[in-house]
């Protein structure tokens, strides 16, 4: 199984909160994440991005978590591997001593729920923005996964216009 998600831009958070609360889908308290990003040393994000591995700790409330992502068909479509760690500053040295670089920060404010079979995951990212991450473990193909999920969006209002392709850790290597 990957993950794979349909991330969209939002220009109004609450709006989206309130149409998912009237078909009974209510998200949590928002939570503050921040996420390391690590990068192999010597590989170049842009040409690395969607080829090689990325590893991540997250660090939220009393809880960090190590992630490894592999892009499969494009960067929202992930081999995605994680575990609980006890300690993000132990785990960043591994990984430095393991050859990694820490390549960027990303802090956010996130909220989550379930509905209609999906993930989901409104973010409000320092420096981007807000967005809403609809994401499920399948083993189907991404294509037709995101598809399905972008019909489910539309029925809020959302457009393929309001579809991005990227990884938060690209818009901000972008911006």
């Amino acid at each position: 199984m990957h993950e794979i998600e349909v991330k969209v831009r939002l220009n109004d958070s609450q709006t989206i909160i309130d149409q998912l609360a009237a078909i009974d889908c209510h998200l949590s308290e928002p939570v503050t994440q921040k996420d390391r990003i690590f990068l192999k040393a010597g590989l170049d994000y842009v040409e690395a991005r969607g080829k090689e591995i990325f590893l991540r700790i997250r660090e939220q409330a009393e809880k960090s978590i190590f992630t490894l992502k592999k892009a499969k068909t494009n960067e929202l479509d992930c081999l995605e591997k994680e575990l609980v760690i006890d300690s993000a500053d132990e785990m960043a040295e591994i990984l430095e001593l393991l050859g990694y670089n820490q390549i960027m920060v990303i802090n956010k404010t996130r909220r989550k729920g379930k509905c209609a079979g999906y993930n989901l995951c409104l973010d409000e990212v320092e420096g981007l923005g807000s967005f809403l991450e609809v994401e499920v473990l399948a083993d189907e193909l991404a294509d037709e996964v995101q598809a399905r999920m972008l019909v489910w969006l539309k029925s809020f209002g959302i457009s393929e216009s309001d579809v991005v392709m990227q990884g938060y850790d690209t818009l901000i290597y972008n911006k």
